[in-house]
C-alpha cells in the first residue's frame, strides 16, 4: 500500500510539473536583449518580477569536495530564464560563436568568457554558484559560458549538447511598498481609522491633499474587486451633535463619491454612513484627542478576500499533500489492523515526492 501511494504521488507530481512547464513555455517569448539562434525552440521559460541570482565571472574549480569560483557577481532585479533546444544539425560550438558575435554587435561588455571545454562538470552541479533558489533547469556540461552586460541588463549563456541556457537580469531596486498598511489592517482586524482625508472645518468637500490616501484605498479595492467596505465618518464633540452627525455622513459620502468618480471603484461595493461624535477613540478634552476622533473609518465587510484571492500558489503547492491526507483517511488497514502510514507521514512523503519530481525533470 505504501509503495502504491508513493508511486501515485510521484506520477501526479510529474504530471503537474510537466503541465506547468508546458504552460510556461506556451506563454514564453525571447528577451528583447538578444534574439534566439535560428531554428531554436523554447523548452522552458520563467519570468520573475524580482529575484537575486549570481553570475560566475571566473573559471569554477573543485576544492575540498565542492565546486567554487573566485569571482561571483550577485545581481537582483527582473529575471528571465529560458532554455532553448537547438536543431540537431547545429553544433554547440557553431551556436556559441554566433552568440559571441551577436553580443559584440549589441555593444555589450563581456564580463567573462569561457571557451570549450570550460569545465568538465554538469551545469546543474553549479546551482549554488548561480544562487539558483528557483531551481531553474541547468543540465549537461558546463562547456561554453559567457557573461555580458549592457546598461542595467546582465546576460549569461551556457551552450552545450542540451541547448542554450539563457539568464537575463534587469537590475533594479526592489519595490518594497507592495504590502499596503491599509490592506494589512483590513485583512487582520477588519477595519482601520484613516487620517489622510482632509476637510476644511465644518465642510465635507475633500481637499486635494487627500488624493494619496484615496489612491491607496482605491488600489486595494480595484485589486480585490470582491471586497466590500463601509465608509464611516466620525467627528469630535465640538459644536452641535446633530450637525456633527450630518457632517460625518457627508464626509463619508464624499470619500465614496471620490473613489467611484476618480478611481473607477465599483460603487456597489461601497456604503457610507456617519456616526458623528458618538464613537470617540480618545478624549475630547485636548486638541490631540479631538484630532484623533476626527477620522474616517474603513470597515471591511468581507476581509477574507484580501488575501484569500491571492492564495492560488499556496493552494496549488498543497494540492498533492491534501490529496494524500484524504487518501490516507480511506486507506485500508494492514494484516495487523494498523493503518499503513499516519496522515502526517503520508503528507510528509508527498512533500518529499513533490521536491524529487521538481528535481527529476533535470534528467529529461
Amino acid at each position: 500500500m505504501q509503495r502504491i501511494v508513493t508511486t501515485t504521488l510521484l506520477a501526479i507530481s510529474l504530471c503537474l510539473s510537466i503541465a506547468f512547464t508546458s504552460a510556461q513555455a506556451a506563454n514564453a517569448k525571447d528577451h528583447p536583449l538578444i534574439n534566439r539562434f535560428p531554428g531554436a525552440n523554447i523548452d522552458q521559460y520563467e519570468h520573475l518580477e524580482y529575484e537575486e541570482m549570481s553570475f560566475i565571472l571566473s573559471k569554477p574549480y573543485h576544492k575540498d569536495g565542492a565546486w567554487v569560483a573566485d569571482k561571483i557577481l550577485p545581481v537582483a532585479g527582473k529575471v528571465t530564464y529560458i532554455h532553448y533546444k537547438l536543431p540537431k544539425t547545429k553544433s554547440p560550438l557553431q551556436v556559441f560563436r554566433n552568440y559571441q558575435k551577436a553580443i559584440k554587435k549589441q555593444n555589450m561588455t563581456v564580463l567573462f568568457n569561457c571557451e570549450r571545454t570550460c569545465v568538465k562538470v554538469n551545469a546543474g552541479h553549479l546551482d549554488h554558484l548561480y544562487n539558483n533558489h528557483q531551481d531553474f533547469y541547468f543540465n549537461y556540461g558546463f562547456d561554453q559560458y559567457i557573461v555580458a552586460k549592457r546598461d542595467n541588463f546582465y546576460l549569461s549563456l551556457i551552450v552545450n549538447d542540451g541547448g542554450v541556457f539563457q539568464l537575463v537580469i534587469e537590475e533594479e531596486t526592489l519595490n518594497d511598498d507592495l504590502i499596503s498598511p491599509i490592506a494589512e489592517a483590513l485583512a487582520s482586524t477588519g477595519k482601520i481609522d484613516l487620517y489622510g482625508f482632509h476637510f476644511d472645518s465644518g465642510k465635507s468637500a475633500l481637499k486635494p491633499e487627500s488624493d494619496s490616501e484615496l489612491a491607496e484605498l482605491a488600489t486595494i479595492l480595484n485589486e480585490h474587486p470582491a471586497l466590500k467596505i463601509k465608509i464611516v465618518g466620525h467627528t469630535d464633540n465640538v459644536g452641535d451633535s446633530k450637525a456633527n452627525l450630518k457632517l460625518s455622513a457627508a464626509r463619508a459620502k464624499s470619500v465614496l463619491n471620490a473613489l467611484v468618480k476618480n478611481f473607477n471603484v465599483n460603487a456597489a461595493n461601497l456604503s457610507a454612513e456617519g456616526q458623528g461624535e458618538t464613537q470617540p477613540v480618545d478624549t475630547n478634552s485636548t486638541d490631540m484627542g479631538r484630532a484623533k476622533n476626527r477620522r474616517v473609518e474603513i470597515i471591511a465587510i468581507n476581509p477574507e478576500v484580501i488575501y484569500g484571492g491571492t492564495a492560488n500558489t499556496y493552494n496549488t503547492d498543497h494540492t498533492t499533500a491534501e490529496a494524500a491526507a484524504e487518501a490516507q483517511q480511506e486507506a485500508p488497514a494492514d494484516n495487523s489492523g494498523n493503518i499503513v502510514d499516519s496522515a502526517e507521514e503520508v503528507v510528509d512523503k508527498a512533500e518529499k515526492v513533490k521536491d524529487v519530481a521538481k528535481r527529476f525533470k533535470k534528467f529529461f
